[in-house]
């Protein structure tokens, strides 16, 4: 699990997205999750992704991401918006698992 805040930038991130991202804490605070990008996703991927986030609150679906050592992995998402009262996206919190044993 990661939290990142309005301005995108990491927040929080728990043990287990270091152990399946290889990323620490230090590696990933304050910096923004494309760190983690696989290049396998286009622009218009990322565009829907987004558009669900603000319109919905949140989305679901499959990311390929990248470890720190430049593996490409298969993750399973949900990415939920935490509002403030007058329904300004404060925080983004995304849960992963890694399924790269299934696609293979």
């Amino acid at each position: 699990m990661h939290v990142s805040g309005r301005g995108i930038n990491q927040r929080f991130l728990n043990d287990a997205f270091s152990f399946i991202t290889g990323y620490s804490r230090d590696d990933v605070l304050g910096k923004n999750p494309k760190i983690l990008g696989s290049g396998r996703h286009d622009w218009n991927f990322y565009a829907i992704l987004w558009r669900s986030l603000i319109e919905k609150g949140h989305w679901y679906g499959e990311v390929w991401n990248r470890r720190k050592n430049g593996e490409i992995f298969a993750t399973l998402q949900t990415i939920s918006t935490v509002f403030d009262e007058w329904r300004t996206p404060q925080h983004y919190v995304a849960l992963f698992s890694d399924i790269t044993a299934l696609k293979e």
